[in-house]
């Protein structure tokens, strides 16, 4: 993503039961062995409807996420510097709290 470019970042969620009533929330750290501390999250929301999600190679039924993101020239809901970030995708309902790795975006 260039870094004077704002805009929302999906993530696809494959999960058992539509998660699309829980709370969904993003955080961005520069490793994958740095797990994000529940203040590093900041709020996303759910595209309505199922989708495709992409699972090693399978596309199944899930669910997608979505938060805006800028780099330096700010505007989004969370704004990033230059260089590459982790994504992890939160959500929580009354039975579970699931957290994911779900990928990296190179700010440049």
């Amino acid at each position: 993503m260039p870094s004077s470019s704002r805009e929302n970042l999906y993530v696809g969620v494959r999960n058992a039961a539509d998660p699309t009533g829980a709370t969904v929330s993003f955080a961005f750290t520069a490793s994958d062995d740095i797990e994000p501390d529940s203040g590093d999250y900041t709020a996303g929301a759910w595209v309505s409807g199922q989708s495709s999600v992409e699972v090693d190679g399978v596309y199944v039924l899930g669910w997608t996420a979505y938060i805006l993101v800028s780099g330096s020239g700010g505007g989004g809901t969370v704004t990033l510097a230059e260089g590459e970030y982790v994504v992890w995708v939160k959500f929580h309902d009354l039975t579970q709290s699931v957290v994911r790795n779900a990928g990296k975006l190179k700010v440049t």
